[in-house]
């Protein structure tokens, strides 16, 4: 709450001394640059503080190391350079913006330049944060997402990370570090599918049917041109790969499924074949596939490695085969 009650406030004075921005934008950045770069530091200075002082209320002072200061991550960007030099990106904005008047360049810049502010506000909480956890023996941290985020925050809810490790953030990321003592697995930030904001039709409904938003997010890494499969579980020790290997063995196969690729004419409600190895169906593809046969979607999200029942890849491979 106190950091969206600080960014608010900078918005707001930013916005503020924007329109002091006239048709000459160099000239009339040299007249506010400095106004709004004050401005970012000092909510850099307090953002990182409040993440020094959340720290120490995790961490007991015995285990810390050293105490870092506040100071140290307020006027530069987290890239290293010069904040100003940062912030006239919204000069550059406004100048390459394919708009007709004045009004709608500086508009475009305005927007830009409260999204490079927020972003560096909340680098400078993550940094705080991560530089406390460095500074003492605690293992490292877990990444925090907040309601509306987008789904490829949602897929790193409640993963945990080494101290040392880097922070993976977009602009305007609001994720942050919890320190831990130790490493603890199993443990999860529950983050409803309703507060994810970017989530596809076919994804919803997926996880709707039972999916793992997790498993559904990831498959839109190595999607292919037409959305149709993916690359990503699809590693001998992938998700993916355990269910095969599962129907495999509740069919009595001797061997593994082929690795020549999955082929359309393959698909079938019964799903007797298995040629996925380098490729598997997207939920998009399986919905658009079984059309209103909502149990032959399921068997196929399960055969995709999309379900992750009772955690077993047994549950899931009966599932694929309509045994349960």
């Amino acid at each position: 709450m106190a950091q969206q009650r600080r960014l608010s406030r900078l918005n707001r004075t930013m916005s503020a001394r924007w329109r002091w921005m006239g048709s000459d934008f160099d000239v009339s950045w040299q007249l506010v640059s400095g106004l709004i770069a004050a401005d970012v530091t000092q909510a850099q200075g307090g953002a990182a503080q409040d993440a020094i002082d959340a720290a120490a209320l995790v961490i007991p002072a015995s285990d810390m190391l050293a105490t870092p200061s506040p100071a140290g991550f307020a006027g530069i960007a987290s890239d290293g350079r010069d904040l100003t030099s940062l912030l006239y990106g919204a000069v550059v904005k406004a100048k390459s913006v394919d708009a007709e008047s004045i009004a709608e360049r500086l508009e475009a810049g305005r927007l830009w330049l409260v999204g490079a502010a927020e972003t560096q506000v909340a680098d400078a909480t993550r940094l705080a944060s991560s530089v406390s956890t460095a500074a003492s023996s605690y293992y490292g941290y877990q990444r925090l997402v907040a309601p509306g985020c987008c789904k490829r925050c949602a897929a790193l809810a409640g993963k945990e990370f080494r101290w040392n490790d880097g922070f993976q953030r977009h602009p305007r990321c609001r994720c942050i570090h919890v320190p831990l003592r130790e490493k603890r697995s199993g443990y999860t930030n529950d983050i409803d599918p309703s507060q994810v904001r970017d989530l596809t039709k076919a994804q919803r409904r997926a996880i709707d049917d039972g999916a793992d938003m997790t498993a559904v997010i990831n498959a839109d890494r190595g999607r292919s041109r037409n959305g149709m499969t993916t690359s990503e579980g699809t590693t001998k020790r992938g998700w993916h790969a355990y269910v095969q290997r599962a129907i495999d063995h509740e069919q009595g196969a001797s061997t593994a499924y082929t690795t020549t690729g999955y082929r359309q004419q393959g698909f079938v409600k019964n799903y007797p074949v298995r040629r996925v190895s380098k490729q598997r169906l997207t939920p998009e593809a399986i919905y658009r596939l079984c059309g209103n046969d909502r149990d032959a979607a399921i068997r196929h999200l399960a055969a995709n490695g999309y379900l992750v029942a009772g955690h077993s890849p047994s549950d899931v491979a009966r599932i694929a085969l309509g045994r349960t």
